[in-house]
This record gives C-alpha cells, structure tokens and sequence, in this order.
C-alpha cells in the first residue's frame, strides 16, 4: 500500500470521543496519530458533520477536526488550528 500521508503518524490505541454541538458524544478509537491529524475507528455509521471536535482522555485534551476521508468504520481528519469559526 502507498502511503499518501504528508506527515508521518504513530500507531495508537487511544479512547476518544466525537464531540457536536447538539448531538451526544459519539465514542471511538483513535488507531493512528500525528501532530497534524489521527486516523479513527468509529463504532458504527453515526452521521458525522464535515467540522467536529475531538475529545482525548477525560476532555482535558480537545482538538478540532475536519473529516477528510470516511468509510463505515474508520475515518481520517485533520486537525485545524485552534482559532477555527472565531471572528
């Protein structure tokens, strides 16, 4: 398999959380990792908006997302810079 990632990511096997304003949490797995996106095994096909944030551990850590790629259980984001959707 080639591999197409712009920055090299760690293998993980880290709990997370899918946060959206208004829906509940949905879990998932965080399966790789790097400082510029994670790629995540999600736990069925929840309906996932474009822009989300992602909650590690206790929800001490957040970051914010985009989705780049999905299938049914597993899908790729990006990280966005903290300031996203603030004037």
């Amino acid at each position: 398999m080639i591999e197409r990632r712009r920055f090299p990511r760690s293998r993980v096997f880290k709990s997370a959380k899918l946060v959206v304003p208004g829906q509940a949490k949905v879990p998932c797995i965080v399966r790789d990792l790097s400082a510029k996106g994670a790629g995540l095994q999600l736990h069925g096909g929840a309906d996932l908006p474009e822009e989300f944030d992602l909650c590690f551990d206790t929800g001490q850590r957040i970051r914010q997302c985009r989705m780049v790629w999905r299938n049914v259980m597993f899908a790729g984001v990006s990280f966005e810079p903290a300031a996203r959707g603030m004037a």
